[in-house]
């Protein structure tokens, strides 16, 4: 977050993002209240990607639960959406809510959230929650068999989407 705030503010086209922000290992509220302020301050130039994280000994390490990472990044990303937008409550869910208060400074803009992961889950996930889904580590045909199912799932939601891709650069030794 750090960096995208140094980043945002040396540049002035150039959008800048998470790949992976491991949200269920985080305080939502706390997340959310970065992001849209980086949205805000960057000309709405953020995209937040998340993820729900793979390695259970980074969660015993924050005193975060494993087991239900999943679900509680899905309520998550439903409660950042809720305070992006409404900025108010009532939220109540089973891990989070507030029944009071205001969140400002609210993103100038839709923030375009980002899930990864080539699972059956993930892509429920991306087809619910995300804007952006990014699959990773597919050949082309994985990719548009992964693709067919996640719009096969959006119920005529757009989700864009994209890959990560790799280059791995040999400079000529002296």
């Amino acid at each position: 977050m750090v960096t995208m705030g140094w980043l945002a503010a040396a540049t002035t086209r150039i959008r800048c993002g998470t790949s992976v922000l491991v949200l269920p290992m985080r305080n939502p509220f706390v997340a959310a209240k970065q992001v849209a302020t980086l949205h805000r301050l960057s000309g709405a130039r953020i995209t937040l990607g998340v993820g729900i994280g793979w390695d259970a000994d980074e969660f015993t390490a924050v005193g975060a639960d494993f087991g239900s990472r999943a679900a509680r990044t899905d309520e998550a990303i439903a409660l950042l959406r809720h305070l992006f937008t409404t900025g108010r409550g009532p939220f109540e869910g089973r891990w989070y809510g507030f029944e009071t208060g205001v969140f400002e400074p609210r993103p100038n803009g839709p923030v375009p959230v980002m899930t990864g992961g080539v699972t059956d889950a993930a892509l429920r996930r991306a087809a619910k929650f995300a804007d952006i889904w990014q699959g990773v580590g597919l050949d082309p045909t994985a990719f548009g068999e992964r693709l067919a199912y996640l719009r096969a799932s959006t119920n005529g939601r757009t989700v864009y989407p994209g890959t990560r891709t790799f280059a791995r650069v040999t400079l000529p030794s002296a």
